[in-house]
């Protein structure tokens, strides 16, 4: 099975995140760590992707940390 690549509009869409925010999570030094990392196809960096699982696995991570709402 390959890993399926996905590009920052896709990566926004399904976490719900600004571009904003998912610049600040990506951010080296403020950012989150558990977030996933962007890749460079071919080492061009113009060229940014991110692998699906580990964006669903992060997404699934965030459920896991959240409370749920009692009413």
């Amino acid at each position: 099975m390959s890993e399926r690549l996905i590009r920052l509009p896709e990566l926004m869409e399904q976490t719900g995140l600004t571009k904003f925010l998912v610049y600040k999570y990506l951010d080296p030094i403020n950012g989150d760590a558990t977030f996933p990392q962007r890749r460079y196809i071919n080492g061009n960096k113009k060229i940014v992707v991110f692998l699906e699982s580990e964006v669903q696995a992060w997404i699934a991570n965030q459920v896991k940390k959240t409370a749920p709402v009692v009413v």
